[in-house]
């Protein structure tokens, strides 16, 4: 699909779909709801506001399934108890939040952060990179 989010832009990805591509730039937002599919996203936007605000409506959302995500600098992935990331990507400045399931995740100075009742496997932390585990103790795959 190759869809570019700016300014307030958003897509929703219901169940059955499947979104390719997607770029989230400054105040975009993508919801892939429970049965959607986004694959190949570039996350740029949502980690302004801090560690703690994954309540915002920038960056992604994940309810279904996101795989082969890069997030960059400022740019903020949430996957809530129901998603599910496979094989993502995160560069100095960015972060992924996990209530759900973080599979094959490889932190390059970004930060994975692993709530209560979330599960993070075959994470790999490598130099300037940083996990916090907030309420659980999970294993840590070392690099």
């Amino acid at each position: 699909m190759n869809t570019t989010l700016n300014n307030r832009g958003e897509q929703w990805v219901h169940e059955g779909g499947v979104a390719t591509g997607t770029i989230i730039n400054r105040d975009g937002y993508q919801s892939v709801k429970s049965g959607g599919l986004a694959t190949g996203t570039i996350i740029n936007t949502g980690a302004e506001g801090g560690p703690d605000s994954d309540n915002s409506y920038t960056g992604q959302k994940v309810q279904g399934t996101a795989e082969s995500t890069t997030i960059n600098k400022n740019g903020r992935q949430i996957i809530l108890f129901s998603g599910i990331a496979r094989d993502t990507l995160i560069y100095a400045g960015g972060d992924q939040s996990v209530h759900g399931r973080a599979l094959n995740t490889t932190l390059n100075g970004g930060y994975q952060y692993v709530h209560k009742d979330g599960l993070a496997l075959n994470t790999v932390i490598n130099e300037g990179a940083g996990r916090l585990l907030r309420q659980v103790v999970l294993s840590v795959t070392p690099p």
